[in-house]
Formats: structure tokens, C-alpha cells, sequence
């Protein structure tokens, strides 16, 4: 359990205890709220309902709907393609939980790299991702339009007798 988070042991406890909703698989049914958050988190780069439709197979979600991430595993390389946290509950480790399941089923998936883009004046999660052991291996000049950058990180789940094949 996270050292922010701590169970109450007495009924009259005052610490308040932080509610880390469950990861699952998305559905059709989660294609609405999704929508939302990439409207919510990501303005004018945030994909269409129809587009969501077609990758719902390759989504998580947080139980409540907070946030989703899209990760596509193709081979010996994974891509995660979104992440999105509703921007009111940002900062509370729910983006990180959201990555470390997305870690899990790229290793699971048989991947031996997980690639991601990440906006260059996204500092928050350019600093989330190095915590979580990516490495800047390219900048998309433009990539998210005129004067928006994009970072090119990765994070190799092989183990280092493998990277060698994987070398982009």
C-alpha cells in the first residue's frame, strides 16, 4: 500500500483514507466518459468517439471512469498510445497505476519495449514516465502541431541480451 494511503484502524480515525479505484478492461459502455477525459485532457488532440470505438479491445479503465489508458502490443514492441486522467484528480497516483498495469500487459503481451510520445511541455508526465524507468530516445518536432514537440521515450522490458535485436 502506497505511504499516502492508510487504512483507518478506529471508527473515529481523522486521517482520511485515499479511494484508488480498480483497473479493468473497457467497454463499449465506457466509450462516453472516455470521450470526456480526452475532451477534458487533451483539447484539441483528442481522438473521436469512433476512433475510441474501434480500440476499445485495447483499453483499461479505472472502475470509476477517472482516467484510461490505450496500450497496443504488436510484436516484441508495445505502444501506449493514450493515457488520460481527469485533470481534477491528477496527482494522485492514479496515472501511475494506470501505467504500471500498462507495463504489466506489454510484458504479458510478450513485448520486450514499451514506446510512448509524450508532449516536450508535458513536464508532469515526462517526469512520471523517467520515474517509471523511460529513457528519451527521440523529439518529433511539430507533432502535435506547430511549436508542440513530441518526446519519444522507452522503456525496455527485455532482458539485456534481448535489446540488442530491439535497437531502433
Amino acid at each position: 500500500m502506497p505511504d499516502h494511503v492508510r487504512p483507518c484502524e478506529a471508527a473515529d480515525c481523522d486521517v482520511p483514507v485515499m479511494y484508488q479505484p480498480a483497473i479493468r478492461p473497457a467497454t463499449a459502455a465506457d466509450i462516453d466518459a472516455i470521450a470526456e477525459l480526452e475532451a477534458a485532457g487533451l483539447g484539441a488532440n483528442a481522438w473521436s468517439r469512433v476512433l475510441l470505438q474501434a480500440a476499445v479491445d485495447s483499453m483499461i479503465v479505472l472502475d470509476d471512469r477517472s482516467g484510461y489508458a490505450l496500450v497496443r502490443v504488436s510484436g516484441a514492441t508495445a505502444d501506449l498510445d493514450r493515457i488520460v486522467v481527469d485533470p481534477a484528480l491528477q496527482g494522485r497516483g492514479h496515472g501511475r497505476r494506470l501505467l504500471d498495469a500498462v507495463i504489466a500487459i506489454a510484458s504479458r503481451g510478450g513485448a520486450h519495449a514499451l514506446l510512448l510520445e509524450v508532449a516536450a511541455a508535458n513536464h508532469a508526465a515526462l517526469g512520471l514516465y523517467r520515474a517509471c524507468g523511460f529513457t528519451r530516445i527521440a523529439r518529433r518536432e511539430d507533432y502535435y502541431g506547430p511549436g508542440a514537440d513530441a518526446i519519444v521515450m522507452r522503456r525496455w522490458l527485455a532482458h539485456d541480451q534481448d535489446r540488442a535485436s530491439l535497437e531502433i
